[in-house]
């Protein structure tokens, strides 16, 4: 993760007396949101906070800048070398565990936001709040898996794929993909209605949450029919990821994800040499996903892209495999 740039805030009290982001003034694309202001407790992201429309509210709102206090009708020229961080500069925003509420139209035209991190504490996300933010395809959730979250309303305004990591103090958890679907309605004459048409299974992935937990058994109930439907890359990713980080995870699908990964192990063990995927390919060998002919093959192909490490690794665990050791051939490398 690259590092925090250095931000000042632009922020007043609401109607719960809890501190409201109103603007963001930073030095670059990555800030981190405390979850205190001058002793106030953060819970809420203004609407348009991000966005490059500024609508920072005017009159007599009292908003504080450092230990100074100032009318909102005039800002210029207070904030110094900082820039306003909206828009196209934004590109990842670390939210406090103590935020409840994200405004309508946050992040409107943040289209280089990539990832977003926010606790359990989230509930409302107001309409629009990630309009055109086509690069969005990360969320990063500081809790345990099964801990009840605002995701579903995030997931709700985001029809591409998207990557969720429930990354708690205890580490990493659980990883799910949801993969991109859409949306179009077609005309019924002569009555002129119109019939809406949902095309891709993340629109159906997305609705596996029950209480504002995320039901896994319904979302591993999804695979099966993705299998028809979606790219293999979004299919490895998917399986690969309950496998790794197995929350709530049951043997019926355990056994589908596991006979999907073998049926495509070489282009999943290609692509993750080519990524220098270490720890993911060490895995694959562990869970005998990865052995035999396979495992030769990826070694191979580790020592033709100059991979060292790699290589090393892959071959440790072929010269382990006995029956694989006799077609051993070491001039291969």
């Amino acid at each position: 993760m690259r590092e925090r740039n250095q931000c000042q805030i632009l922020w007043r009290k609401n109607q719960r007396c809890m501190g409201e982001i109103l603007r963001v003034y930073a030095s670059g694309g990555i800030i981190e949101i405390p979850g205190t202001l001058e002793g106030v407790q953060v819970d809420a992201i203004a609407p348009y906070c991000f966005s490059s429309a500024r609508h920072i509210p005017e009159g007599n709102h009292s908003l504080t800048w450092g230990e100074k206090e100032f009318a909102g009708e005039n800002q210029d020229g207070l904030f110094g070398e900082l820039k306003e961080f909206s828009g196209n500069l934004v590109e990842e925003v670390v939210l406090p565990d103590t935020l409840t509420e994200i405004g309508a139209s946050a992040f409107y035209n943040c289209k280089k936001l990539r990832r977003l991190t926010f606790g359990p504490s989230l509930r409302g996300v107001g309409s629009d709040a990630f309009m055109n933010a086509q690069d969005f395809h990360e969320i990063i959730l500081t809790c345990g898996p099964g801990d009840k979250t605002g995701l579903k309303q995030i997931l709700a305004q985001i029809s591409s794929d998207m990557e969720v990591k429930f990354q708690g103090k205890e580490g990493r958890k659980a990883v799910l993909v949801y993969p991109e679907y859409y949306e179009s309605y077609d005309e019924i004459a002569p009555a002129h209605l119109f019939g809406r048409s949902i095309t891709g299974e993340g629109f159906r992935a997305r609705q596996g949450f029950r209480e504002g937990c995320v039901d896994f058994a319904a979302y591993d109930g999804v695979f099966s029919q993705a299998c028809v439907e979606e790219s293999e890359q979004t299919l490895m990713k998917m399986a690969l990821n309950r496998l790794m980080y197995p929350f709530a995870l049951g043997e019926v699908s355990a056994l589908l994800y596991r006979e999907y990964l073998m049926g495509h192990i070489t282009n999943l063990t290609r692509d993750k040499i080519e990524k220098r995927e270490l720890k993911t390919l060490v895995f694959l060998c562990e869970q005998g996903l990865l052995s035999g002919r396979e495992l030769k093959q990826a070694a191979r192909y580790a020592s033709e892209l100059g991979w060292a490490e790699g290589t090393a690794k892959l071959m440790e665990f072929h010269s382990g495999e006995k029956d694989a050791w006799d077609e051993y051939e070491f001039e291969e490398f």
